[in-house]
């Protein structure tokens, strides 16, 4: 009697088949799930940018004097979004023409890479509002502005200096790092380096790191101002190879900004910011607030204007070396801070490798060690285009 079944090869081979349909099949399988999933995830972006879009016609409908686009926390905050999905994106712009962007956004807990809209030049002027003018025509140094800074903080900034299309601003007091102005017990005093080791008298080769990442970490959720893209060589230290740090570079790509000093070590390097968080501040130029044609401050007492020396503390006691200066800087007696006499500059000084230089509570432009964090603190600059005024 003949039994039937299949032999061990004929089972092999039906394996072998199926393998080959496996290994066919899986991967198609799989793209059709991952497809389905970023089909998913980009109907969701859409989703949310049609709800922004709605809550902008909204806006402006109950809002028919407003001639500004709203910003997105601002229709958040206001209830003008009607979206329950998990969405968030960290670049979400809506521009004047009505048109709206995201990119780099996350859905339900995932990040994407697809992008809703398209990308264009914004405009910041909505931010900034003239308090008053120095009188001269156009846009002048020392013009005083309010700037909206996010959606909870309004600041004073003065025109500090112009360069083309580029209006750098001074903001009218320090700040602190975790972005509060300071106060008399929280002063917010910052080093400009600080030696982590043992002393090293070329400090300043280091750069003001420091002080830069406090200021950066002070001023990153400055969501309305735009990137500070930096391209700074020390004013003091063109030639010497020896003392001094070298430049401070952003990367236009990255976003990420460098610190490179004269320590012959590349670890010693400092970086700031990255591609989702680039800085939005910096330190003062030397040449800004000490302009070769001395408009502004020299080193002599009593030479900078109000709106340079605003909120740091005059000191009545020192009073006998410059009378001129009690007249002039009085009211930061009252108004400043009693323990923040300056802020520091980008520049490093020349004449003694560990200092800095700083704009001081009397009107002058002087140097201290970089270490020094007794009086001084930091007064961001921030940059935004000529045409952001008009």
């Amino acid at each position: 009697m003949k039994k039937s079944g299949f032999t061990l090869i004929e089972l092999l081979a039906v394996i072998v088949i199926l393998a080959i349909i496996a290994l066919i099949a899986v991967p198609i399988v799989l793209h059709i799930i991952e497809d389905s999933k970023k089909s998913s995830q980009e109907e969701s972006i859409k989703m949310y940018a049609k709800a922004i879009e709605d809550g902008v016609a909204n806006f402006l409908l109950r809002n028919p004097k407003e001639k500004e686009v709203p910003t997105v926390p601002q229709l958040k905050g206001e209830h003008y979004i009607n979206y329950k999905g998990n969405v968030s994106c960290e670049e979400e712009e809506i521009y004047q023409n009505g048109k709206i962007y995201l990119s780099k956004c996350t859905v339900d807990g995932t990040k994407v890479l697809y992008t809703y809209g398209e990308k264009q030049k914004k405009s910041y002027k909505k931010y900034i509002t003239l308090v008053t003018d120095t009188g001269t025509s156009g846009l002048s140094v020392g013009d005083e502005y309010t700037y909206k800074v996010n959606a909870t903080d309004t600041f004073t900034f003065y025109v500090l200096s112009i360069k083309g299309d580029e209006v750098n601003l001074i903001m009218d007091s320090n700040i602190c790092n975790d972005g509060t102005i300071p106060t008399s017990s929280k002063p917010c005093l910052y080093a400009w380096h600080w030696q982590t080791q043992e002393w090293d008298e070329d400090d300043n080769r280091y750069g003001p790191d420091i002080a830069m990442i406090n200021l950066y970490n002070g001023t990153k959720g400055w969501i309305n101002v735009p990137d500070m893209i930096m391209d700074y060589d020390d004013e003091n230290n063109k030639t010497d190879d020896t003392n001094g740090y070298t430049s401070i570079m952003t990367d236009e790509t990255t976003k990420v900004t460098t610190i490179t000093g004269k320590q012959n070590k590349t670890s010693a390097n400092q970086t700031f910011g990255n591609t989702t968080e680039p800085l939005k501040a910096r330190l003062p130029r030397e040449d800004e607030v000490k302009p070769s044609d001395n408009s502004l401050c020299t080193t002599s007492s009593g030479s900078c204007p109000m709106w340079l020396v605003k909120n740091l503390y005059y000191d009545t006691a020192f009073s006998n070396y410059c009378s001129a200066c009690v007249s002039k800087y009085s009211n930061n007696q009252n108004n400043g801070i009693t323990n923040i006499y300056g802020y520091w500059l980008l520049s490093s000084y020349p004449g003694y490798s560990s200092s800095a230089r700083f704009v001081s509570y009397d009107g002058s432009v002087l140097d201290r060690g970089t270490s020094d964090a007794s009086h001084y603190g930091l007064r961001p600059v921030i940059t935004v285009s000529m045409s952001d005024f008009s």
